[in-house]
This record gives structure tokens, C-alpha cells and sequence, in this order.
């Protein structure tokens, strides 16, 4: 990842970037990601980076949860990915035991 795109990812993390904002943006982003013609690799890059902003200064499983709830009221007219998104995201959370 550039410098760019850390720098602004760093803006929504926690406690400086509203809670709310942070879910609600980063979960527009992640179901774009998803509908790009990306690798998996690319995809879960983007999801840990994601995921890391989202927990940065935040009660981790509440923000989560929040996340994960908006994120499948973004990709109810996908639900071949949902599943698949869901998993990176159970995957995610075991490696950080959250």
C-alpha cells in the first residue's frame, strides 16, 4: 500500500474519526473492493487494512459488529460474496483473537 492510502485510512481510525463515519465509509469501500476484478490476495489486503482501522482505538468486537451488520445490508444483492466476505472477516478476527 502507498503512503497515500495508509495516510488516509490513519484519518478514520479511532477515537479521532467518528465511530459511525468510520463503519459507514469503510464498509462502502470494502463491498466496491469486492465487486473489483482484484485477486484474492489484493481483496484481503484490503480487508486487513480495513479491519485494522476499524479497531484502532475502538472497542474492537462492538465496532466489528457494527461493521459487519452494515456490511450485509451493502451486499444483500450479493449473495454469492456475502459468505465469502464473512469468512475473511471470522479468519481475521481468530488471527487477532477478537
Amino acid at each position: 500500500m502507498s503512503e497515500e492510502v495508509t495516510h488516509i485510512f490513519a484519518r478514520l481510525q479511532g477515537p479521532a474519526c467518528d465511530e459511525a463515519s468510520s463503519v459507514a465509509v469503510l464498509a462502502d469501500l470494502r463491498k466496491a473492493v469486492w465487486l473489483e476484478p482484484l485477486t484474492d490476495d489484493q481483496k484481503w489486503l484490503i480487508l486487513d487494512l480495513t479491519l485494522r482501522t476499524l479497531t484502532v482505538g475502538r472497542v474492537s468486537p462492538r465496532v466489528i459488529v457494527q461493521f459487519v451488520n452494515l456490511l450485509k445490508n451493502k451486499c444483500i444483492f450479493l449473495p454469492l460474496h456475502w459468505p465469502i466476505v464473512l469468512q475473511h472477516i471470522s479468519l481475521w478476527r481468530q488471527q487477532r483473537l477478537l
